[in-house]
């Protein structure tokens, strides 16, 4: 019994809790990407590329790889692999500035108008 407990938690409640937390997280980046300023917008991002880089320098390959050119290159796909939330988080910063910029642009034609 015990062992179904641990499997129903490490495939269904985990994931769940890391998908909230991880929403929860794009919504503050939106939040901050619309301060006046540029940089709050950034932060999450750089969080997660700071994670991401001690991530995969942490990242240790097989024993069986002796080859520098395979443990560079499984090492570089970690960082590619564990970045994903910093495209995310940049993706979400670029179109809320640029859809700012733009309604921005559109109030001072309005008021040019008036």
């Amino acid at each position: 019994m015990a062992m179904t407990a641990n499997i129903l938690l490490l495939l269904v409640v985990i994931p769940i809790v890391l998908i909230e937390i991880f929403v929860a997280l794009c919504f503050l980046e939106r939040a901050l990407a619309r301060k006046k300023a540029w940089w709050p917008g950034l932060i999450l991002p750089g969080l997660a590329l700071l994670g991401a880089l001690f991530f995969s320098l942490n990242y240790s390959a097989s024993a069986d790889s002796t080859s520098v050119l395979m443990l560079i290159g499984s090492i570089g796909g970690v960082f590619l692999l564990a970045n994903l939330p910093t495209y995310i988080f940049l993706l979400i910063y670029g179109v809320v500035r640029s859809k700012d910029k733009k309604r921005r642009e559109m109030d001072k034609m309005n008021i040019q108008d008036l």
